[in-house]
Order: structure tokens, then C-alpha cells, then sequence
């Protein structure tokens, strides 16, 4: 029986991803914010200034060690760059820390990276270029018109922001500064009505980080898919190769299209069982490109 297997558009058969963004790494970041997305299995992405006077370095080592959450790189100071070596020290300093948090990865792999706001980042284009190569940054989709307690600041904006998204299958991106604290806050109550409606709608929302969606994304739109049958047996031969640095390694969702003359299948890649999920109509399961070969097969019912 011959399969046809797909990329799906976002992981796990999602119809969109959120991003949520939390700069200048605050102290309501760590008493608001990580609470109520933590107790949401949500995800947030903390956009740290390790060398600004108001960082907490023991909170911020604690939340790294006992959550999900996601750490990005804002800079060492939040203070600016007079010049190009200014700029490149604050990334350098705020790249060692932030890779620091998560020793369990790899290194390299990319971060994300916003510029600080508020002050003067005095760098010719051609050295901030240089810069994100060199560290491995990916500079943040832009939350312009986006960013809550400032741009939107009611629940019923925010709500607004994840239904359009879903409507068209297109990214959420949401920046936040204060959470029911410090400088351009969104109130708390607003914050966590915003959260519940999320995990109302997750089985249409992705909850991830900037550089996941990113990967998933660069990957899906250059990776290419063949399948063979492995002659005198039901088994299928599939290869899933991309031509990206080997840092683009985030797991692709792949989908078969279910029908009633599929029984079970078994999915390996490498050797090592996939797990299977079913999304709407689609049987899928997740594998990294250029990972290895990934080998179904089928078992007919009876």
C-alpha cells in the first residue's frame, strides 16, 4: 500500500504558533508571569540583561532550573553600545550567560535577540550583522502593535490578537514588559484572562519559543520528503533532508493521511521508535531532518 507523507505547516498539526515575549528581565516576570504561565504549561520567552543593576542572578538561576521557560539575549546591560566592540561585549557577556542556563544543550545552537529599548545602540549595520553571525542570534520578530500595557491593554484586545492569528494560520507574537509590576505593565487579572483563553484554544495553538517557530519554519519550506517501498516487504524508506547548518534541528512534524486500510504502523528514525499522534484526520509524528532514515511499517487488519 502505497503512503504519502506531508511537513505539516506548524508542529503538531497546530494551526498556529504564539510567541509571548518578556523583556528587561524583571522581578514580576518571576512573582507574576512565570507562575501563571507555568501552571498553564505555556511557554514564555525572557529577553535577560544579566549586568543591569535590577537583575536577580539566584532568581533568575532558579527559574531556569525548575521550568519550561525560555531565555533570550537583551543585551548584558540594557545600557546601549557607544561603538561596534561596545555592542559586541554586551552581546558576548548576555550570549555566555543565557547559554549557561541550559547546560543540558547543546553549544553552540542560536538564541534570540532583541536590542535593547530605550537607549542609543551606536553600531554601523555591517558589525551588528557580523555580531549575530558570530553568536549564533536571530534577531526577534517585531511585536510593534503588539506589546501589552502599551499597545493593547485590555483582555479583549489580547484575545483578539490569538483569534486573528488562528483565523489565518499566521504566527501570535505578544510582548510584554511589567506583568502586575515595574515599567509599561498589563495588569495581572487582564494577563492571566489572556492565558486561560489560550489554554482554552491549545489544540489549535502552538505555545513555543522565537527561535522553535523560526527552525520549525526555515526548515519546513526547505526540507524535502522522498519515500520508497523497500521491495518484498510492506515497509516504506523515508528520507527527510534539509540543506540548513546543522544548528536548524528542531523535530518536523510529518503527517499520513488516515484511511481504513491502515491497521498500525511502527516509526523508527535511526533505529529509535517515533511516537504517534493523531491530529484531526492526520496520523503524525515528529522527526529531525537529516537525522537518519525513517522506516514505516505496516501491519494490515484483518
Amino acid at each position: 500500500m502505497e503512503i504519502q507523507v506531508s511537513i505539516e505547516k506548524w508542529k503538531s498539526g497546530k494551526i498556529s504558533p504564539l510567541m509571548m515575549f518578556f523583556d528587561d528581565s524583571i522581578e514580576s516576570h518571576i512573582k507574576n508571569a512565570i507562575p501563571a504561565l507555568s501552571a498553564r504549561d505555556l511557554i514564555g520567552t525572557f529577553y535577560l540583561n544579566p549586568g543591569a543593576k535590577w537583575f536577580d542572578h539566584a532568581a533568575w538561576n532558579s527559574v531556569a532550573a525548575k521550568t519550561n521557560m525560555e531565555f533570550a539575549n537583551h543585551s548584558w546591560t540594557h545600557s546601549g553600545a557607544k561603538n561596534a566592540d561596545d555592542g559586541e561585549g554586551e552581546i558576548a557577556a548576555c550570549n555566555e550567560y543565557v547559554l549557561g542556563l541550559k547546560p543540558e544543550r547543546k553549544i553552540p545552537r542560536l538564541l534570540s535577540f532583541a536590542y535593547p529599548g530605550g537607549c542609543k545602540w551606536d553600531v554601523p549595520e555591517e558589525d551588528k550583522i557580523k555580531a549575530l553571525k558570530k553568536y549564533n542570534l536571530i534577531v526577534r520578530p517585531t511585536s510593534a502593535g503588539r506589546s501589552a500595557g502599551v499597545h493593547v491593554k485590555t483582555a479583549s484586545e489580547l484575545k483578539a490578537l490569538v483569534e486573528a492569528g488562528i483565523s489565518t494560520g499566521s504566527p501570535i507574537v505578544i510582548g510584554f514588559h511589567g506583568v502586575g509590576g515595574e515599567w509599561l505593565s498589563i495588569d495581572l487579572p487582564i494577563f492571566t484572562e489572556l492565558l486561560d483563553f489560550v489554554s482554552e484554544n491549545k489544540s489549535s495553538i502552538w505555545s513555543s519559543d522565537p527561535v522553535s517557530i523560526y527552525k520549525y519554519e526555515m526548515e519546513r519550506d526547505s526540507s524535502t520528503v522522498r519515500i520508497s517501498r523497500i521491495e518484498g516487504s510492506s515497509a516504506s524508506r523515508i528520507s527527510l533532508d534539509c540543506p540548513l547548518d546543522p544548528l536548524y534541528d528542531e523535530p518536523l512534524t510529518l503527517s499520513i493521511q488516515k484511511t481504513s486500510t491502515i491497521g498500525s504502523l511502527r516509526i523508527s528514525q535511526a533505529g529509535q521508535a517515533l511516537q504517534q499522534f493523531i491530529a484531526g484526520d492526520k496520523l503524525c509524528f515528529d522527526a529531525v531532518p537529516n537525522h537518519g532514515e525513517i522506516l514505516i511499517e505496516h501491519e494490515q487488519t484483518a
